[in-house]
């Protein structure tokens, strides 16, 4: 951390002047510096892990046409396919730990 240098101010004119506040005591303001670091800690959000291709939006695809007959009128075998957490999977039996 770097220190921050303060400017010289000229000196407020004597009816400007409010009578000085107690300093703080060295407790007071550690206090108050880890409640400072606390709230911006709890209001950072986390970065949610994400499931995919890690491409996003800059991700591209080329679309064609081609024609296509099947060779009988059903399906010899339906696959499916789907992203999951490593938790998930371990959990349905997918990958054994």
């Amino acid at each position: 951390l770097g220190r921050l240098r303060e400017e010289p101010v000229a000196p407020p004119s004597p009816a400007a002047a409010a009578p000085a506040a107690p300093a703080p005591s060295a407790e007071a303001e550690s206090s108050a510096r880890s409640l400072s670091a606390d709230s911006v800690a709890k209001a950072a959000p986390m970065p949610s892990a994400k499931l995919g291709t890690a491409h996003g939006q800059r991700e591209t695809s080329v679309v064609s046409h081609t024609s296509f007959t099947r060779l009988q009128e059903q399906p010899n075998e339906i696959i499916s396919i789907r992203y999951d957490s490593r938790e998930n999977l371990i959990a349905t039996g997918v990958i054994r730990e």
